[in-house]
């Protein structure tokens, strides 16, 4: 499986909108929104943003299948979203990470900041 960066950011802008504080929704429910991406696909995205700290999830997955219970976008799940909720960030960042060829998350959203930056400089 491969990290799909526009589907992790189109997960947690979807959390941002639709999802209250205090509620859950689970992996299943939240696919129906995502159906143009393969389930499995969609679902190890869902476990990147748990793992990689950008939500607070519950892994109740089963021997043959996979479900999570999104509690709630953290701290750095929301720097992300704040870092990357235009799209003109988003696609110049992007850009520029993949001009230095691989790169982590951690990295994307520093270049993102930058952009920001650089941005308000402008200004």
């Amino acid at each position: 499986m491969k990290r799909n960066l526009d589907l992790l950011r189109k997960i947690l802008l979807h959390l941002e909108n639709d999802v209250e504080y205090g509620s859950s929704i689970n992996s299943g429910k939240l696919y129906k929104y995502f159906k143009d991406y393969k389930e499995s696909e969609f679902l190890y995205q869902v476990f990147l943003l748990m793992d990689s700290g950008l939500i607070v999830a519950i892994d109740k997955s089963g021997l043959n299948y996979k479900l999570f219970f999104i509690k709630e976008i953290t701290s750095k799940g929301h720097d992300f979203i704040d870092s990357f909720r235009e799209q003109d960030t988003w696609s110049q960042t992007k850009e520029k990470a993949k001009k230095i060829g691989s790169f982590t998350l951690d990295i994307l959203m520093e270049i993102g900041k930058e952009y920001i930056k650089q941005k308000i400089s402008d200004k």
